[in-house]
């Protein structure tokens, strides 16, 4: 299947996979870093770097949205976008997001 059409409404893109009207993006290869934050309410948590160093250019840091994570689809996408444009890519996981950690972030 092919990508949506750039022009399409929002609401169609957010659904669109679930309706099986788009491929499955695959995320660029990378290995995956714990990092630890200080919370002052809940001590040390956990947080998820997926990194991927092959590129040359500057590094592309990607943040999820508020129920997402670093395996997201437009997380996924953008990351592979980058990747095709020579850009090393970090992909984080706020901690919780990827259910393994010591505090919920949702």
């Amino acid at each position: 299947m092919s990508p949506l059409p750039e022009a399409i409404s929002g609401h169609l893109y957010t659904v669109a996979p679930s309706l099986g009207l788009t491929a499955e993006p695959s995320a660029p290869p990378s290995t995956r870093h714990a990092i630890t934050v200080r919370d002052p309410m809940m001590g040390d948590v956990r947080a998820w770097l997926h990194l991927d160093t092959r590129g040359s250019g500057p590094l592309v840091l990607l943040v999820h949205g508020l129920g997402g994570n670093a395996s997201a689809r437009y997380v996924v996408e953008a990351a592979a976008h980058a990747a095709r444009r020579g850009h090393p890519i970090a992909r984080l996981s706020i901690r919780g997001t990827e259910r393994d950690g010591e505090d919920l972030y949702h």
